[in-house]
C-alpha cells in the first residue's frame, strides 16, 4: 500500500475529500461530553465519584448518594444503574473486598484511558458510509462514521485497522493521532466511553461473583485482575483472531472468574448468539496442561487455546471427521520453517509456539496493530484454524447436551436455574443435572481427593470415558488419557478395568472428576 501524500478521508461514493469537510460529519457519543486533553479530569473524577459510592454503600447511604442531581454526568447513565440496582440490594458482608476488587477494575480503566507509549499518526480515514451497508462491524463501533484508518507509526508501512482494533491496540499503549482536532476528540470519547462501559459490566458480575460467598464462609482472597503476563496472552490471542475479521470477544468477568471463560468466539456455524467458549491459557508442560483442563467442569464444550492444544493440532493427522481436522503436511512444514531449530516432538513444538507468542511482545509498539503483525503468517494461520475447528466441535458436544437435557420453555427448569445460580452452585449445566439416590450421594461424599481406586470402563465418548466406581461414575476425561486428543489408545474399552485416581468430586451436582492411578 502506497503512503498517502496528505491526510484524507473517504466518502461514500469513493471520493477522496480533505479531513475537515470528514471531522465535520462527526457525530460523537453522548457521553462523555470531553476534549481529549479532558481525560485526566474524567478519570480522576469517575474514579472519585465511584469511590465515594462505595463507602456510601458501606454505610447503607447510597441510596440517597445516587438520588444526587449531577452524578450521571460524572459517571455515565449505565454505570448509574449499576449503582441504583446496587442501593436496592442488601448490604453484603465483603465489604473489603469489594472495595478491593473495585480499585483493581479503576486500575484497569487507567490503563485503557492512559497506557500510551506510542502514537500512531492515522493518514486517512474511511467513513461508515464507505465501508457499505453490508460490512461486519461490532457493536463497539456500530454506530461510529469512522470504521477504518490508515496508520503509520514512525517510517513503518502503512496498516489498514478497522475501529475495533483502534481500541483494543490501546492496551498495548498505542495511541493514535487523528489529521483534525474533531477526530482525535471523537475517538477519544469512544476510548472513555468504551472503558466505562466495560467498567458497568465487570461491576454487575463483581455483584454475582461476591453473592456466591454465603456469610458463614471464611473471608476468602478475591483476585479480579488476572496478572500481567496472562493479560497479554490473552489480548495477543484476541488480536489474532479478530485480525481479518471481527469475530471474537473478551468473554465478562463472571465468566472469568467463576466459568473458567477468557474469550468468546463465533463463526457462521459455530457460536449461536454468544459464542463458544475459549480458555486461554500459556502453558506448555503437559502435567500442568492436563492438571488445569481436569479444573474445568465441561471442559469439552470450550476451546483450549494454549501453545500446548495448538502443537497437538499440528501432530494430528487430518482426516474426513470434522472432529479430528490437523493440518496438512504443506501448512506444517510451512509453521516449522518459522522456529530456529526444528521441534523434535510435540513437547518442543509447544515450548517453541509459546516462545515465538512471547517473544512479541517486545515489537508491541513499533507497529499500529500491536505485536500480532510480529507473529509469523503461518502461525497466526495456526491459531485461526485450530480454534476454528475446536469451536466446532465445542459447538456439537454443547448441541449434543441442550438436546439430551432441553430446558427451554421449561419454567419450573428455569427457576431451578435461578435457584441455582442464586444459591452459588456453579455455572448451571443441563448435563450434569443428575437425580441421585441417598446411597449416592453418600458414596460420592465418602470419596477422598487424591485416592486410588480399581474402576472399570462403563462407557466412552468423544471427551473421555466413564468410569463405574461401584454404585457411582467418574469422567476420565480426555486430557487425561495419553495420546493425541480425540485419539483413544487400545486399552482403554467398554468393561476394561485399571486404577483411577479421584481428581475432584461434587456430590451435590453427582460429578466425580477421574485421572489416571498408573500409565498403562
Amino acid at each position: 500500500m502506497s503512503k498517502p501524500t496528505a491526510p484524507t478521508a473517504v466518502t461514500s461514493d469513493g471520493a477522496a475529500t480533505d479531513s475537515k469537510r470528514a471531522s465535520a460529519e462527526l457525530v460523537p457519543p453522548s457521553w462523555p461530553a470531553i476534549e481529549y486533553w479532558e481525560l485526566a479530569d474524567f478519570y480522576r473524577t469517575l474514579r472519585a465519584a465511584l469511590l465515594d459510592l462505595e463507602q456510601a454503600h458501606g454505610r447503607n447511604e447510597l441510596e440517597e448518594r445516587v438520588a444526587c442531581s449531577g452524578l450521571e454526568a460524572k459517571i455515565g447513565s449505565r454505570l448509574l444503574k449499576v449503582y441504583e440496582h446496587l442501593a436496592r440490594q442488601p448490604n453484603q458482608r465483603l465489604a473489603e473486598l469489594r472495595m478491593d476488587a473495585v480499585h483493581a477494575l479503576l486500575e484497569q480503566v487507567r490503563e485503557d484511558v492512559f497506557n500510551t507509549v506510542t502514537v500512531a499518526l492515522v493518514r486517512a480515514v474511511i467513513s461508515a458510509q464507505a465501508a457499505g451497508p453490508d460490512a461486519q462491524v461490532p457493536a463497539t463501533a456500530a454506530r461510529a462514521p469512522i470504521q477504518r484508518v490508515v496508520a503509520t507509526i514512525g517510517e513503518g508501512q502503512p496498516c489498514d485497522l478497522r475501529f475495533d482494533q483502534l481500541l483494543a491496540v490501546r492496551f498495548w499503549g498505542i495511541g493514535f493521532e487523528f489529521p483534525e482536532l474533531d477526530m482525535t476528540c471523537y475517538f477519544a470519547r469512544h476510548v472513555a466511553r468504551a472503558s466505562t462501559n466495560r467498567l458497568a459490566k465487570d461491576l454487575r458480575d463483581l455483584h454475582r461473583i461476591l453473592k456466591r460467598f454465603h456469610p458463614s464462609d471464611p473471608c476468602p482472597e478475591l483476585h479480579i485482575a488476572a496478572s500481567p503476563n496472562e493479560r497479554r496472552f490473552e489480548q495477543l490471542m484476541l488480536d489474532v483472531l479478530n485480525e481479518s475479521s471481527h469475530r471474537a470477544r473478551p468473554a465478562g468477568l463472571h465468566e472469568d472468574f467463576l466459568e473458567k471463560t477468557d474469550l468468546r468466539v463465533k463463526y457462521s456455524d459455530a457460536g449461536g448468539d454468544r459464542g463458544v467458549r475459549v480458555q486461554v491459557t500459556q502453558i506448555s508442560d503437559p502435567h500442568r496442561h492436563r492438571e488445569k483442563l481436569a479444573r474445568i467442569h465441561g471442559v469439552e464444550e470450550y476451546v483450549i487455546l494454549s501453545p500446548r492444544t495448538l502443537a497437538e493440532f499440528v501432530a494430528r493427522t487430518p482426516d474426513k471427521d470434522e472432529a479430528n481436522q490437523g493440518m496438512s503436511p504443506a501448512a506444517r512444514e510451512e509453521l516449522l520453517r518459522c522456529f530456529n531449530e526444528k521441534p523434535g516432538d510435540i513437547d518442543e513444538l509447544a515450548w517453541a509456539i509459546k516462545r515465538t507468542l512471547l517473544n512479541c511482545y517486545k515489537r508491541a509498539t513499533s507497529h499500529p496493530a500491536g505485536p500480532v503483525h510480529a507473529v509469523p503468517g503461518p502461525l497466526r494461520d495456526l491459531i485461526c484454524a485450530f480454534t476454528r475447528a475446536d469451536a466446532k466441535r465445542a459447538w456439537a458436544a454443547h448441541k449434543q447436551r441442550r438436546a439430551q437435557f432441553p430446558l427451554s420453555g421449561d419454567r419450573r427448569s428455569s427457576a431451578r436455574m435461578r435457584r441455582a445460580s442464586a444459591h452459588g452452585s456453579g455455572r448451571y449445566r443441563r448435563s450434569s443435572r443428575q437425580i441421585l439416590t441417598r446411597s449416592q450421594r453418600e458414596a460420592i461424599e465418602a470419596l477422598r481427593v487424591g485416592t486410588t481406586i480399581k474402576g472399570r470402563v462403563r462407557a466412552i465418548k468423544p471427551y473421555g470415558a466413564f468410569i463405574d466406581l461401584g454404585g457411582v461414575s467418574g469422567l476420565l476425561h480426555t486430557s487425561q488419557i495419553p495420546g493425541p486428543r480425540g485419539e483413544h489408545p487400545d486399552w482403554l474399552q467398554v468393561d476394561a478395568e485399571f486404577p483411577v485416581v479421584v481428581l475432584d468430586k461434587d456430590a451435590s451436582e453427582g460429578k466425580v472428576t477421574l485421572g489416571l492411578a498408573t500409565k498403562s
